[in-house]
């Protein structure tokens, strides 16, 4: 399968612990039955989630894979970070520490955010999420 999306990357002084379940919780407003899998890079583990589970489960790197529900994760699995017919996409939330205290979260979205407006929601999302710690 070809890699597909956009990066965009934000840095930050917040934690994942602090990011990640703000991000999670706002697109658990649009997704309620999202389905979320963690990847921690340290540990070369992945499993899946609740999207509130608590923030001490989230690896200081790692990655987060997010779909709406089960059909957008399986259509994600076939088809990559494009878009369904509904205009929404799967989101992928790469991240790690950059330097001591800085943290670099890449956002890969479906569509560039600039001409796409469900892109630029969930990097709206991101932003919010790392500026309300």
């Amino acid at each position: 399968m070809e890699i597909t999306g956009y990066d965009n990357d934000t840095l930050t002084t917040a934690r994942p612990s602090e990011v990640i379940p703000k991000f999670l919780k706002a697109l658990a407003l649009k997704w309620p039955e999202m389905r979320v899998k963690v990847d921690d890079d340290r540990k070369l583990t992945s499993f899946y989630i609740d999207w509130n589970a608590s923030p001490e489960i989230f690896p200081e790197e790692g990655s987060i894979f997010a779909a709406r529900d089960k059909r957008m994760e399986e259509y994600s699995d076939e088809n990559g970070a494009k878009l369904m017919e509904s205009g929404e996409g799967s989101l992928l939330l790469i991240y790690k520490e950059k330097l001591p205290g800085i943290f670099t979260y890449d956002l890969v979205t479906p569509e560039d955010p600039e001409k796409d407006t469900f892109s630029a929601w969930g990097l709206r999302v991101l932003v919010e999420a790392c500026s309300a710690t």
